[in-house]
């Protein structure tokens, strides 16, 4: 192989390193500089949880005793067949929860809510009567925030302790999210029991 070829090679690879370590700056800065907030995580499906070394964050809450769909939410349809919308999301307690979506953000926008982009979608209560035990209801986010990336011991524990938690009971683990002025969604870590575990990019 001649000098030159060699030198446009790791020349090229140089580059993809620099660009790889600019990527991961920018979202380390971004995801420092956005709004944090608390997102209450359930298990949607428990089989699902756990796949490899991550644990798949499932943003769902069930509805209050009584409660209704937010406005603007999509029927229970798969997300990926509706349109990316604005999400307000607002302060409820320790944690934020979905409170409209709609088209533009000046249509979601709410006093006090940090507006994010995705979808939103809600299953509806059904009240029970004869052998249906009814369902409470629940609002499901997608923001593009889905794996949080994890050895596999604590991914197991992780898995545990969402399998054994209650719908609607107090949340024993969160999501921890960066939302930027953009409204891009950026996921900062998991909330355990009080304990914070932070991703670690550098």
């Amino acid at each position: 192989m001649s000098i030159a070829p060699a030198i446009r090679i790791v020349a090229v690879a140089c580059a993809c390193v620099l660009a790889l370590i600019g990527l991961v700056v920018y979202e380390g800065r971004a995801r420092a500089e956005g709004a944090e907030i608390i997102l209450r995580m359930e298990a949607v499906d428990p089989r699902a949880l756990l796949s490899g070394h991550y644990v798949i964050v499932g943003l769902q809450e069930a509805l209050a005793p009584g409660g209704v769909c937010p406005p603007g939410v999509l029927d229970s349809a798969p997300p990926e067949l509706a349109p990316e919308r604005w999400i307000a999301l607002s302060a409820n307690g320790d944690h934020h929860s979905a409170v409209a979506s709609a088209a533009t953000r000046a249509e979601a926008a709410r006093p006090g809510a940090v507006l994010v982009r995705g979808q939103l979608t809600c299953m509806p209560p059904r009240p029970s009567g004869g052998d249906d035990p009814g369902f409470p209801g629940a609002v499901r986010l997608d923001i593009g925030v889905e794996r949080f990336h994890i050895d596999q011991t604590q991914a197991q524990r992780i898995e545990r302790i969402l399998r054994a938690q209650t719908p609607g009971a107090e949340a024993r683990v969160s999501a921890i999210v960066s939302v930027g002025s953009d409204g891009r969604a950026r996921l900062k870590g998991l909330l355990i029991d009080g304990a914070r575990l932070e991703l670690s990019w550098m």
